[in-house]
């Protein structure tokens, strides 16, 4: 995959995205994979915003979780 038109934290939010599905052993990429990437992604836009809309990431992520993992 060429990444050269990605900003670095869209690269590594793929990249990261990739990297989950193959440790849970899953064949296919899914928005969830996305989400829970971009929600422990240090620094990154997702948690900014809710953080500012003074939700729990905690929370959300292991929702994402339980979701992801069936």
């Amino acid at each position: 995959m060429n990444f050269n038109n990605y900003t670095t934290k869209a690269a590594e939010a793929v990249q990261g995205t990739i990297q989950l599905a193959s440790q849970l052993s899953h064949q296919a990429l899914s928005p969830l994979h996305l989400l829970l990437v971009l929600l422990k992604q240090k620094d990154g836009i997702v948690p900014t915003l809710l953080q500012q809309l003074e939700k729990n990431l905690d929370e959300i992520s292991e929702k994402v979780q339980e979701k992801a993992f069936f």
